[in-house]
């Protein structure tokens, strides 16, 4: 049962008359001017939504777009992390972060070495020596490789990244030209 204010202020000076009978007109409770609130506006609802075609490739080109355009988003760069113990897999999750804020997306992969080497979609894999050095004998550690369209970077074993800190300065130093070497082939 719902009721406005005016009706409430009405059943209330009913009830007060109601329990005091002897009340003469000009002890009667005075009656106060309620305030009233305007009701609020209804909001319109939004416009339909417009398609509108998509650019053209004759749209004009700004001599400043090669600036703006993302160079992040075709790098692949995959960090091979099988069998590693908890301050290994902390070290390549670092470097996978100081990468993908660097350079480019980077992702900390535990796959068979061959699906990696097979996979179109990784423009760089980091991989151990002792273990590319299995399959191609002629990489050397902290040297790039080209491989069809996919660069492989062999690193040290990850517990010497731990204690030897010219090694992480060698292998960042290595990591940042990756950019270069992508644009060069």
């Amino acid at each position: 049962m719902k009721q406005n204010k005016r009706e409430f202020a009405a059943l209330v000076r009913a009830t007060l008359t109601f329990l005091q009978p002897d009340w003469n007109e000009t002890t009667s409770v005075p009656s106060l001017p309620l305030p009233i609130k305007p009701e609020p506006k209804k909001k319109e609802p939004p416009p339909p939504w417009k398609l509108s075609p998509p650019p053209t490739s004759e749209a004009p080109i700004s001599r400043f777009s090669k600036f703006f355009q993302p160079q992040h988003e075709t790098t692949s760069i995959y960090l091979f992390a099988l069998d590693l113990s908890v301050k290994q897999k902390d070290f390549l999750e670092n470097v996978a972060q100081a990468i993908s804020e660097h350079i480019g997306p980077t992702k900390l992969v535990a796959a068979p070495l061959q699906h990696l080497l097979e996979d179109p979609k990784i423009r760089l894999l980091i991989a151990p020596f002792s273990l590319l050095n299995k399959k191609f004998p002629e990489v050397q550690s902290h040297q790039y490789l080209l491989m069809g369209a996919q660069f492989l970077l062999p690193m040290e074993p990850i517990d010497s990244y731990l204690t030897d800190l010219d090694l992480k300065r060698e292998l960042w130093n290595q990591l940042k030209l990756f950019p270069a070497m992508l644009q060069s082939s």
